[in-house]
């Protein structure tokens, strides 16, 4: 706030951009009360801690700490089946395979077996590092490094997503107190067995185009979901949604005007391992780019898997010939 023009300080040019941002806020999908606009000057320390600056005597709400204070701490999902999408992979001599990444869900100790996709293989997991501290169990919102048993760092690519296998893990079978970086439950129902993820054909999404003039079926933008970056076409455009009522104003649009809210069928052009945000919030939201501007935003409905609906192993094998 020190620098704004075209004065310092100035209330003025703080409601400007506090009714800019509220107006995307709003345009994608957040409610307007929930949404905090805070003016600082960070390197005199003012309204970081307290909101009593002598240089904005006309702001009266809280300062930065408070606010990040009075934040609603999100759920961990410990009691779901074990998800993990893989960020980085090393092979380190006198180790072997090392991937990382952040736990979507559920819980994974030392010894589990874990399914790798798209890959289509299980693997152990031998030793579990926290932070560089090393542990028997990590939890849902652990950034951790599993040294793995059974898969080569080849085989291995960031995008990929370690998920349970039927059986489940035996995270819960592990004492819970320190073993983890993550408090957790003794309540809680650990290792929860799960359906194991697999490479989808297609996908169906809700989405909003928050910056394309028009969108029509065959637009192929960057599909940017958890740490996955591929190309992904809009092959049918299904209806057009009111942002209020949430009814269908519109049935198989040919094209998506900005500022629509739209249903759409997405297929991907390399493998890419996806669930729906109900069931999996990290694999189940995306943002579509394209020349280097965020154009839509959305969350995804359902999942058409590789072998459903159509969708051979054939299919499959060409999509790992592309990658």
């Amino acid at each position: 706030m020190d620098i704004s023009h075209p004065s310092p300080y100035s209330e003025q040019r703080y409601l400007e951009i506090s009714a800019e941002i509220q107006r995307f806020a709003a345009k994608v999908g957040y409610k307007i009360e929930q949404v905090n606009c805070i003016p600082i000057v960070a390197y005199n320390g003012e309204n970081l801690v307290t909101n009593d600056s002598p240089n904005m005597p006309w702001y009266k709400g809280k300062g930065l700490l408070d606010t990040i204070d009075s934040l609603t701490v999100p759920t961990r999902h410990v009691d779901l089946p074990f998800r993990m999408s893989i960020s980085d992979c090393w092979k380190i001599t006198g180790v072997g395979t090392v991937v990382a990444g952040t736990i979507s869900q559920g819980v994974a100790a030392v010894g589990d077996v874990l399914h790798l996709e798209p890959t289509n293989i299980n693997a152990e997991i031998r030793s579990i590092e926290t932070f560089h501290v090393p542990s028997q169990i990590a939890s849902a919102g652990d950034m951790v490094a599993f040294n793995l048993k059974g898969v080569t760092a080849q085989q291995v690519h960031r995008g990929f997503v370690l998920s349970a296998t039927p059986a489940g893990t035996k995270g819960g079978a592990v004492t819970k107190t320190t073993t983890s970086r993550t408090p957790l439950d003794p309540t809680a129902s650990l290792g929860a067995a799960g359906p194991t993820l697999h490479c989808c054909q297609s996908f169906q999404a809700q989405m909003i185009n928050i910056a394309h003039p028009r969108i029509r079926p065959g637009f192929t933008p960057f599909l940017l979901v958890h740490t996955e970056h591929i190309p992904a076409a809009i092959t049918k455009l299904e209806q057009i949604i009111d942002k209020q009522t949430g009814n269908v104003l519109e049935e198989n649009p040919r094209e998506i005007p900005k500022g629509a809210r739209f249903v759409a069928e997405i297929t991907p052009k390399k493998p890419l391992i996806v669930a729906p945000f109900k069931d999996t919030p990290a694999f189940g939201r995306f943002v579509l780019r394209d020349n280097k501007n965020t154009v839509c935003i959305g969350v995804i409905k359902s999942v058409t898997f590789v072998g459903e609906g159509g969708a051979t192993q054939a299919k499959k094998q060409n999509f790992f010939k592309k990658k």
